[in-house]
């Protein structure tokens, strides 16, 4: 079981998987992208990109809009991350791909890519991320 499971897609595709505990949103750059966020495993959804917690500090459901940042950090820099993650009470979540370089930030906060390059010793500029701002909405809207 995986906590968190995000799909993409268009909006016809993603709707009938909408349930109570996921987040549908669009993506403020791109109107036309879709993101289905599910909090439990659906077998379903055969393409999912499936996500572990390693630090929660925020309810996703809370905030109309977010941002998710994609990075991609050497096993020190993530282990420096989460270490601090902890200690600082980051504004956001954390999840990791297993076994992977990879990383998922949820935050409301855009700024937040400054204060992950400051708890990594580094500059923004050199940490290889990508942000996306979505917005929630109803399968009805």
């Amino acid at each position: 079981m995986f906590d968190l499971i995000i799909n993409l897609g268009t909006k016809k595709f993603l709707v009938p998987y909408i349930t109570k505990n996921s987040i549908f949103a669009y993506n403020i750059q791109y109107a036309e992208d879709y993101i289905l966020i599910n909090f439990h495993q659906s077998p379903q959804l055969a393409m999912t990109s499936c996500w572990q917690a390693q630090s929660l500090q925020l309810n996703p459901f809370l905030s109309r809009d977010f941002f998710l940042i994609y990075l991609n950090l050497n096993l020190d820099n993530q282990k420096l991350l989460f270490n601090q993650a902890r200690q600082t009470q980051l504004d956001c979540n954390l999840y990791q791909r297993a076994d992977q370089r990879e990383l998922l930030v949820f935050t409301k906060n855009p700024g937040i890519l400054s204060t992950i390059a400051a708890l990594l010793h580094l500059q923004t500029k050199q940490l290889p991320a990508a942000i996306a701002h979505y917005c929630r909405v109803t399968k009805d809207s």
